[in-house]
């Protein structure tokens, strides 16, 4: 690598040689390590991993609950992202396979897209013979997950219809149910008046009788007296 006479040639191109030859030797040591440490040298044995891709594609659902308790609802194309990529480590001969894609994809729907599916006139289920090879699986995966897909548009369309609906009633009648709420206030305070005002008639009327009581007594002692002037007169 180094010239015969370095001294007396421009060092420059032996120092560039120099340093890449340092970071090939860096990254050769780097490599090793990383291998030992990290990846091992045993044999792994691929029925082994079969099975465990298998259980782990088995184990998906679209709707589940995370760590926190909360419920996840995911779409059917989101469910299908997750089968390819557990797929693509599945060997290409599916003769050992333990599950069927499209199968295993059915049954990892929500009850509500499956139901509609089987209901649905326009959905045909893909046939589950022939199924040796990886190829003809996802082509049966792509057929179920077309009619989720579907379902999941078609639920979309009519929950959004349904929202529009509700929207236009609240128009048309004036009110909100905040000011519905209100309105259960006003019509408490205007209660609330009316008691007030038969409060106040009833007792005017109590004033009334209680005066009318006094007038007359007032009445009848002139009355009295009158007799008994007329008497000693």
């Amino acid at each position: 690598m180094l010239p015969s006479n370095p001294t007396a040639m421009d060092t420059s191109t032996t120092a560039k040689m120099l340093s890449e030859s340092g970071d090939q030797c860096r990254l050769d040591v780097s490599m090793h390590a990383c291998q030992q440490f990290y990846v091992g040298n045993a044999a792994v044995d691929k029925n082994t991993k079969m099975m465990e891709i298998c259980c782990e594609i088995a184990g998906l659902r679209q709707e589940y609950r995370d760590n926190h308790g909360r419920t996840i609802m995911e779409s059917p194309e989101e469910l299908f992202i997750k089968f390819l990529a557990y797929a693509g480590s599945l060997p290409d001969c599916a003769k050992g396979w333990p599950i069927q894609l499209c199968s295993i994809y059915y049954m990892a729907l929500s009850s509500t897209f499956s139901s509609r599916m089987m209901s649905d006139g326009t959905y045909t289920s893909p046939s589950l013979v022939g199924l040796d090879m990886k190829k003809a699986q996802l082509e049966t995966l792509h057929v179920v997950r077309e009619g989720a897909t579907f379902q999941f548009k078609e639920l979309a369309e009519e929950d959004d219809c349904i929202n529009k609906k509700l929207k236009l009633m609240i128009r048309l009648s004036g009110r909100t149910p905040q000011s519905s709420f209100a309105g259960g206030y006003e019509n408490n305070d205007t209660r609330g008046r009316h008691i007030d005002i038969d409060s106040n008639r009833s007792q005017g009327q109590n004033s009334n009788f209680s005066q009318g009581q006094g007038s007359s007594g007032s009445r009848s002692y002139h009355s009295e007296g009158q007799r008994d002037v007329d008497k000693f007169g």
